[in-house]
């Protein structure tokens, strides 16, 4: 899932009994102002560690490997180009348990 407007960036990962988790990134805002006071929000405990970004950001997207093997790259990057963060999901962690 993706989501914005939130004055922040971050990912959650929401673990779902007998599913494979949800992620949902949160990517906002690169010209707006950023919300430094969401002190709730960076003690998420969905949140993966590293992610939440209370600046001036952009996210990117990215697919890459053979049907069998995708992979999902997600960054995040300050307003200057440098790179803040970067999660990699496998199509392996989508994955029901037990189901091949």
């Amino acid at each position: 899932m993706l989501t914005g407007d939130r004055h922040f960036t971050e990912l959650l990962k929401n673990e779902r009994p007998g599913a494979y988790p949800l992620y949902e990134l949160t990517c906002s805002s690169l010209t707006a102002g950023s919300s430094s006071n969401m002190e709730d929000e960076k003690n998420n405990p969905a949140i993966e560690p590293g992610t939440y970004v209370p600046a001036r950001n952009f996210c990117t997207i990215d697919f890459s490997g053979p049907g069998n093997a995708r992979r999902l790259t997600l960054r995040s990057f300050a307003a200057d180009g440098k790179k803040l963060w970067e999660k990699e999901i496998a199509v392996a962690d989508l994955q029901v348990p037990g189901q091949p």
